[in-house]
């Protein structure tokens, strides 16, 4: 029996997010890079400007996250490396002395979630807040916060630009 073909993450020419983000479903498998990873967590996040949708990826043993934002008419994919900020529960997350980077965006946006994420279990939905940063060499770096209760995610850009 031959296996249905997998789908694959829009391209910046895919337009509709929110007509394909129900393709984002935990379980399903889509291949990146020559490899296999499954959805295991999805996030659809408003703001009062855009739409975007995170998915937490697992392969093996590794995770890594996918976000999918519309801009300029257009579905742009990236991959972001993520991990827990221990310990702070600080309306501000940590962001290091000297660190080469600029804010460029700030805010909150409400959020629904399902699947399970790895790291803590985020709820069902909510409110989030996010900072965002570019860095000198063009690498983004951001922080969210599901919840006041839950500690921030750092992540930066896999593979930077």
């Amino acid at each position: 029996m031959e296996r249905e073909p997998r789908p694959t993450p829009p391209t910046a020419g895919a337009h509709g997010l929110r007509l394909r983000a129900g393709r984002f479903a935990p379980g399903t498998e889509f291949d990146i890079a020559n490899r296999t990873w499954s959805i295991r967590g999805t996030v659809i996040c408003t703001d009062p400007v855009e739409t975007w949708l995170e998915c937490y990826l697992a392969a093996a043993t590794e995770h890594i996250w996918l976000a999918v934002e519309a801009r300029d008419g257009a579905d742009h994919c990236t991959l972001w490396h993520r991990t827990v900020v221990p310990g702070n529960r600080g309306l501000v997350p940590p962001v290091p002395a000297g660190a080469d980077f600029r804010e460029v965006e700030r805010g909150s946006a409400e959020f629904s979630a399902s699947g399970s994420f790895g790291l803590f279990e985020i709820p069902r939905s909510g409110s989030l807040d996010y900072l965002e940063f570019l860095g000198a060499d063009g690498v983004r770096t951001a922080f969210e916060r599901f919840a006041p209760a839950l500690p921030w995610l750092v992540g930066s850009e896999a593979g930077g630009r």
